[in-house]
């Protein structure tokens, strides 16, 4: 007998109800099916029955013992059991048991045939004493019945009585034993989800590695031929009410997670196996009269069996008797033609014979003759003898000569042959030499053309070296000039020494002040803890209202308080999480806090510097983090740009303090600032050119056709006017019809060498002009530029500048803007850093487009058939080659976009075919890198779809909660409902709720299988509560989500899966709405409201954003947590969320850098869009305690992170980190 500490697990079900599948994945829990497995057969289980082959003949032994069969209708009872008993098999089954478990302390396995001969074997496991579980797999009987025809059982009331047999004895015969009811259907939708119940029911644990082999490599569509909804049962009319009453039973007892051992169950299962067991005399009389039928059947088929055989002979003798008359009648035919033959020789004999006859009569006349002859020729016989013998010596003779001319003649066809061959190879070296000499005269042709070639280059080279000298004078210029700045650099740095020892007992004094400040904090905040404090609070708060909503002045003395609600709230996140009210927490908090209650606003006419100063002092020292760091920086402005640069500095932020968006918004105010050049800024860039090691050459590439003459001129002369000088216009016109082009395009290459022009003789389009005009090309670098567009005056400077910078750039782009036709510039695109995602949803790398020219040349240049969107087919072709971290991006407007008619920077409507043409070259660039995905124009860009694969990956949702029942409800329901991504779980972490009706729901909602509660009662901390519940998860993709989400979109999930998915790709976020359809979330922007914030908060939901960016997929640096798919390894590797520095706040910024650290990208896609009720139950920061921790989280967030919240690479120094509306910013931070 077995140890108790064995445990053996049985697979009951009826055949065709997916057991094999089932006992296949308890491999995944640890349990061993044995090495003698049944072989798999092609066309009926492929995948393998994982059945044991010594327990599977051991059944079918016993079953022919007692003169049944698994299909025998007849159930088996206690005689049958005790007739295996009399004939040994008790004692052989206990002895195969024990042999199977003997190496294997838990053991599996499974045998449809199990389930009709479980009386008998019940009676062995308790003999043997082996803890036994069972697996009660059950498939809906239409299915089952399916499958049974196909494999040659066309009786459906008999399959459906086979079906009950097997279900009652499996649920009669387990009642008190630990079993499980699993569903095929439900395996093949969800393997993680039905595993885990076996798991739990079981004690078992899960083998990640098996499992991902069990779903990738094991289960496939092909294992579920057919799929029905339960209650199609009802529909089929030759299903017993009773199969139908315990199908349906059986699956509201799995989808309510029932315990199958209650006594109502029990009951009804008795139930059943009495309504079953009162069919046993008409079950045995249908095996009668089966087998009766299978009798005769095989004394049908033994006869036409004999029938056949009898009809092949016959066939056969056919075939001979056939055969022979055909030969008969060649034979008669031959016969015939004989007899014909026979009958004309008789004729030719006739003839023969009358012959004859006179030959006769003439022959005895000649015999007469004859004998007179006779005697002369005796005599003449004699001398013939002799001639003989002569004419005999002559003949050998003869033979002789015959014979050594045959020879000679053999030797002059062999060497014939050898002239021949001789006179072909003389032709042929006739013809090659003929070729050679032909050859001689093109390499003289060559040679000569070379010879005159290096006389030119030799006049070249002479041009050059006057060139070179006259350069070298310059550089001596320069060389005099530099030593003179040396001289004066050296009285700066005396100077410089100077205000540093100033600047370090500025630093001293700023010590002292610091210390003083903190001191005056600790009284400060002493006070305030104090018990008058606090009893005389409601009368401040009283006093502050009245003072706000005062309108008479004379009974106050003061004016009333003015306030900003909305620029409060921007100003103060913390202010925005915690709900309060921005005015009640201004009086009662921000007031004593020292936050301002509106921006600053002033005038700079009639005021001096110093009131300038004073006015902006206090907030340059609140952005810069304090006094002692203000210092710090201004003496670091001061060694760069010296004592103008900070005054400068002064101005442009007391000039950059507006209260108007429409005043932050004005381009042309914000040109005459910070994108205007002068003489100094022209020298500055003159002066730093010099300093550069490399000065490529840079071939701008303008493809041409019927442009407007004037915006052509003023293209080509927006690049004869660039400050840096090494470049070359490289023009191909595409057989222009208006004459004037030509005309146009000869002068400016007269007038300017750095103008080369190619006329194409046919119309090509634009593809086919662009490398036409490319063949030309002699620069290492390739700038793209269009026939009516414009460079900005640096722009050539600053790409030589930033290639100079980065020596392994490949692509470089920039910002743009674009120019109508009064020349006025509007609409610039302040872009953000290389961002794939943005790419593939908008063509964010032109304009300013330049490439590395080896580069073009390696894709071909520009592709035929793409036009309209050939720009952007080329940087994908070109990123397909290329490490993108060698694409670089320059933070300047060096490109301006004309605006007119038949532009698509009026509109893209003007050319519909480019968005095609964009689908097209999208597509094909998934095609081409091997990604399972598709692209579609939606108007303001593109969106790309990627595939999910066949096995959905299980997905872990976790909700962190405390009470909160209507919002926690909300969102549980809403994921149940309307995703449509079905393979997920959602476990909910209740972090110590104590409200009764919450308790009461928490208990409920665990009645559905997808759903689990973890309780956790330790102090709030997001990220504790999160990383604990991760470590309980058991899918391979982890979903953090705020109690307060509600969906919107079904697909939701799987468009974040999907993203989830790609390579390099961390932590996906979602579009999150507030319930008034104003934008909430659409990624998160570093530096943002000090640490990070919301980008086009409060945006309408209609509404696209900057540029389209609230509307299409792209990379952030962060993704709020609100909602947040990733991969569970990624989770991992970064150790999730910082639970010791950062329990409430900042804590998704923070994972999202350290996993864009490690090298993965985090993306933001609005094709998820859910409802964010927005922390409506974690509570307010009211409390000194929770104001002391934000800000040490702050203050940990500013440390850890540094200098990138203020360069966050998906944004643009361009723009503000003071509001969330893409606004300028005043001044640029590069």
């Amino acid at each position: 007998m077995q140890s108790e500490s064995k445990q053996l697990i049985v697979v009951l079900g009826m055949h065709r109800s997916g057991t094999s599948a089932i006992t296949r994945g308890l491999k995944v829990l640890g349990v061993e099916l044995g090495d003698k497995l049944i072989a798999a057969v092609e066309g009926d289980n492929s995948k393998g029955y994982w059945e044991d082959s010594d327990l599977n003949t051991l059944n079918i032994e016993m079953l022919y013992s007692i003169g049944s069969d698994w299909h025998n209708l007849t159930p088996i009872d206690h005689f049958d059991v005790e007739t295996l008993r009399e004939k040994g098999y008790f004692l052989k089954a206990a002895k195969l048991l024990h042999d199977k478990l003997k190496n294997n302390d838990l053991f599996g396995f499974k045998d449809p045939r199990v389930a009709k001969l479980l009386p008998f074997w019940t009676s062995v496991f308790s003999y043997s004493k082996i803890d036994v579980s069972y697996v009660l797999a059950i498939r809906h009987p239409i299915s089952v019945i399916r499958s049974l025809e196909m494999r040659g059982e066309p009786n459906k009331e008999k399959s459906y009585l086979l079906w009950l047999g097997h279900v009652i004895n499996s649920l009669s015969h387990t009642e008190s034993a630990r079993r499980v009811i699993v569903d095929y259907d439900h395996v093949m939708l969800a393997p993680d989800r039905e595993l885990g119940r076996i798991a739990d029911k079981f004690n078992l644990n899960i083998e990640q590695k098996e499992l991902e082999n069990y779903r990738s490599k094991f289960l496939d569509s092909d294992l579920q031929h057919s799929k029905y909804e339960p209650n199609e049962i009802k529909l089929d009319p030759l299903c017993p009410a009773l199969a139908a009453e315990i199908y349906l039973k059986l699956q509201e007892i799995i989808l309510s997670n029932d315990d199958l051992c209650g006594e109502d169950f029990q009951s009804l299962v008795t139930k059943w196996e009495n309504e079953f067991r009162r069919l046993t005399p008409a079950l045995s009389l249908i095996d009668k009269l089966v087998t009766q039928r299978n009798q005769d059947e095989h004394t049908i088929s033994v006869r036409d069996a004999q029938i056949a055989e009898t009809n092949n002979h016959i066939v056969d003798r056919d075939k001979s008797i056939n055969q022979l008359h055909n030969e008969l009648a060649t034979r008669d035919n031959n016969i015939n033609k004989l007899q014909n033959e026979v009958a004309e020789r008789d004729t030719n004999v006739h003839k023969l014979n009358l012959v004859v006859a006179e030959q006769i009569e003439t022959e005895n006349q000649r015999n007469e003759e004859i004998e007179i002859l006779n005697l002369d020729v005796s005599k003449k016989d004699a001398q013939v003898t002799e001639l003989t013998n002569s004419v005999d010596g002559y003949v050998q003779e003869i033979e002789s000569l015959k014979l050594d001319v045959s020879k000679k003649d053999t030797h002059v066809i062999e060497l014939t042959d050898i002239v021949d061959g001789y006179v072909q190879e003389i032709e042929s070296l006739k013809l090659d030499v003929s070729k050679k000499d032909t050859h001689v005269i093109e390499l003289t042709d060559i040679v000569d053309g070379y010879v005159q070639e290096i006389e030119s280059l030799k006049l070249d080279v002479s041009k050059k070296d006057t060139h070179v000298t006259e350069l070298t004078n310059i550089v001596d210029g320069h060389v005099q000039e530099i030593e003179t700045l040396n001289q004066k650099v050296a009285k700066k740095d005396k100077q410089l020494f100077e205000l540093n020892n100033h600047a370090q007992e500025l630093d001293k004094h700023a010590a002292t002040l610091d210390q003083i400040v903190t001191e005056l904090k600790s009284q400060l905040l002493a006070v305030h803890n104090s018990t008058s404090w606090r009893l005389t609070s409601p009368v401040r708060l009283l006093k502050d209202v009245s003072l706000y909503f005062s309108t008479d002045r004379t009974t106050t003395g003061k004016k009333p308080v003015k306030f900003n609600s909305t620029w409060y709230l921007e100003q103060n996140p913390d202010v925005e999480n915690s709900g309060i009210d921005p005015l009640q927490h201004y009086l009662q908090h921000g007031k004593a806090e020292g936050r301002k209650p509106l921006p600053d606003s002033f005038l700079l006419r009639n005021k001096n510097r110093w009131q300038i100063f004073k006015s902006v002092y206090p907030s340059i020292v609140e952005e810069s983090g304090g006094t002692l760091s203000t210092l710090k920086k201004a003496r670091s402005v001061h060694k760069r740009e010296g004592l103008q640069g900070v005054r400068k500095r002064i101005l442009d932020t007391h000039k950059g303090t507006f209260t108007n968006a429409s005043d932050r918004v004005d381009y042309q105010e914000w040109i005459r600032r910070y994108d205007t050049l002068d003489d100094e800024s022209r020298s500055s860039m003159q002066r730093k050119l010099a300093t550069h090691a490399y000065q490529p050459l840079i071939s701008v590439v303008m493809p041409v056709y019927n442009a407007n003459p004037e915006w052509l001129a003023k293209a080509i002369e927006s690049v004869r006017s660039q400050i840096y000088p090494n470049w070359e216009l490289c023009i191909a016109d595409d057989a222009s019809t208006n004459k004037t082009i030509r005309t146009l395009l000869q002068k400016y290459s007269d007038i300017d060498s750095r103008i080369k022009v190619v006329f194409r003789e046919k119309n090509g389009h634009i593809s086919a002009t662009s490398n036409s005009a490319i063949s030309i090309v002699e620069g290492d670098w390739i700038a793209l530029l269009d026939h009516d567009d414009l460079l900005s005056e640096h722009a050539l400077f600053w790409v030589a500048d930033c290639i100079n910078s980065n020596p392994s750039a490949q692509m470089i782009y920039s910002d743009e803007d674009k120019i109508d036709e009064g020349g006025t510039r509007s609409s610039p695109y302040f872009k953000c850093n290389w961002n794939i995602d943005l790419f593939y949803s908008q063509n964010m790398f032109s304009h300013l487009g330049v490439y590395k020219t080896e580069l073009i040349n390696a894709v071909d240049g520009f592709r035929i058939g793409l036009e309209g969107s050939q720009d952007h087919d080329l940087a994908l072709r070109c990123i397909e080659k290329i490490d993108h971290k060698h694409i670089h991006h320059v933070p300047k407007v060096l490109y301006h976009w004309r605006i007119h008619e038949e532009s698509t920077a009026r509109s893209l409507d003007v050319k519909p075919y480019a968005a095609i043409a964009g689908e097209k070259a999208l597509n094909e660039h998934f095609q081409r890198m091997g990604v399972k995905a598709t692209t579609e124009s939606i108007g303001y860009g593109y969106r790309t779809k990627y595939a999910l694969p066949e096995a959905l990956p299980l997905v872990s949702l976790l909700i962190p909660t405390r009470n909160g029942l209507e919002l926690l409800k909300q969102c549980v329901d809403s994921i149940l409902s309307k995703t449509s991504y079905s393979n997920f779980e959602i476990i909910i972490i209740d972090n110590g709720s104590d409200d009764t009706d919450t308790l009461n729901y928490l208990k409920l909602v665990t009645d559905n299988p997808s759903v689990r509660v973890i309780r956790d009662e330790r102090p709030f901390n997001y990220s504790a509560l999160n990383n604990s519940a991760v470590k309980h998860s058991r899918g391979e993709i982890i979903g953090l989500i705020n109690n307060d989400i509600e969906v919107i979109s079904p697909g939701w999930l799987n468009e974040m899966v999907s993203l989830a998915l790609q390579p390099n790709a961390g932590a996906i976020g979602a579009r999150l709405l507030y319930p008034d359809d104003t934008l909430q979330h659409a990624g998160v922007t570093l530096g943002m409201g000090g640490v990070a914030g919301h980008p086009h908060c409060h945006l309408p939901k209609t509404h696209h954003g900057y540029f389209c960016r609230a509307s299409l997929a792209q990379s952030f640096s962060a993704v709020t947590a609100a909602c947040l798919i990733i991969r569970k390894d990624i989770y991992t590797e970064v150790e999730g969320l910082n639970e010791a520095d950062l329990r409430v706040a900042f804590n998704d910024v923070d994972f999202c850098l350290r996993v864009r650290e490690v090298g993965y990208r985090n993306i933001w896609t609005p094709f998820a869009e859910l409802y964010h009720h927005e922390s409506a139950t974690r509570g307010s920061e009211d409390t000194p305690e929770k104001k002391a921790r934000f800000a040490q989280e702050i203050d940990y967030m500013q440390k850890q992170w540094g200098d990138l919240l203020l360069n966050d690479p998906a944004y643009s120094p361009n723009l503000t980190l003071e509001y969330r509306d893409f606004s300028y910013a005043w001044p640029p931070r590069n």
